[in-house]
């Protein structure tokens, strides 16, 4: 037995040193997250923080962020609060991860980030065989609102016949889940890659295949296999539409017969991760560009529509009407 309680006690003991000492690149590698055993100094906490923005932040290498890591630390002082830190990070992972980023608080519903009673869902207005899909900003990840999300447009879209273009208004959609969004315009979109992240480290594809939406092991099943990628497609933007809706935009940008009309967008095209921290706070931060099938490297930098135009609907329908 006491053979037995020393083994235990060994094993313990191994395991509460690696994660003292390795702590940040087990818990990264494992958990998505530093695991700590007891909670960490400002100062350990910061020197993670800061770690992770230098090895996962899209633009670490190129503003040469590690040279800059020696300088934010010495900022740290011994009665500092991790309060007193954050305006500090705030900076260094804009550095890291480009104006996408940001050292942000959490709690454990996501009450922080919508108000599930104040999410809108997708509208297909239809006139003259020209269909309107306003896609609406959408921050929630639980699989009934994505289900509600995808399927509200394509049971409206799967029931019209004889269309002759379409229109997708994107503006105002400052971005969120991306998953439903390119749900909604599956019909729109032809089978393969739809596009991929380039981050530092690796290239990560985004499919559709086989009726559903794939990135890495995530799987969106379509509910209908309606096909109006043929259609001549109008997309709106504006200078709100943002992250996600340009990731959007970038797949429907790979299409054969799109033109986009309004304004420039937002100039968030890039790939966010959120890494929780320590405590309520969490890293999120941009870690990729991301490369559509038209071969453009898109990042931080507004996309311009075809048609710049104060009256992006009138322009759409006399686009439209010259492609039938």
């Amino acid at each position: 037995m006491r053979k037995i309680l020393v083994l235990i006690f060994s094993i313990i003991t191994v395991l509460a040193l690696s994660i003292h000492f390795f702590g940040l690149q087990i818990g990264l590698a494992l958990f998505d997250k530093p695991l700590y055993i007891v909670p960490p100094s400002v100062y350990r906490l910061t020197k993670d923080a800061l770690s992770i923005m230098e090895n996962y932040g899209v633009y670490a290498k190129e503003t040469g962020f590690e040279k800059e890591i020696p300088n934010y630390l010495a900022q740290v002082k011994k009665d500092d609060s991790f309060d007193d830190v954050v305006p500090m990070l705030n900076h260094a992972i804009k550095q890291a991860g480009g104006e996408h980023s940001a050292l942000i608080e959490v709690q454990e519903d996501d009450s922080t980030f919508f108000n599930p009673a104040l999410l809108t869902f997708p509208r297909v207005l239809i006139e003259d065989n020209i269909a309107t899909l306003i896609l609406p900003s959408f921050p929630a990840s639980d699989e009934e609102n994505v289900r509600t999300y995808v399927t509200t447009a394509l049971e409206q879209l799967s029931n019209m016949s004889d269309l002759q273009g379409v229109i997708i208004d994107l503006r105002g959609n400052h971005g969120g889940n991306m998953m439903p969004m390119l749900g909604a315009c599956a019909p729109f979109l032809k089978d393969g890659k739809l596009f991929e992240f380039i981050s530092p480290h690796k290239k990560i594809p985004v499919f559709k295949k086989d009726g559903e939406i794939r990135f890495e092991e995530n799987r969106l099943s379509l509910p209908t296999n309606a096909d109006f990628h043929n259609l001549p497609i109008a997309v709106l933007t504006d200078h709100q539409t943002a992250s996600s809706a340009e990731v959007l935009l970038i797949a429907l940008l790979g299409q054969e017969r799109v033109s986009t009309f309004g304004e420039e967008t937002a100039g968030y095209a890039t790939g966010v991760s959120m890494i929780p921290l320590y405590g309520k706070y969490a890293l999120s931060l941009a870690g990729a560009k991301i490369k559509g099938t038209n071969g453009i490297l898109y990042e931080e930098k507004p996309i311009l529509p075809d048609v710049i135009t104060d009256h992006p609907e009138k322009a759409a329908l006399e686009w439209l009407e010259g492609n039938e």
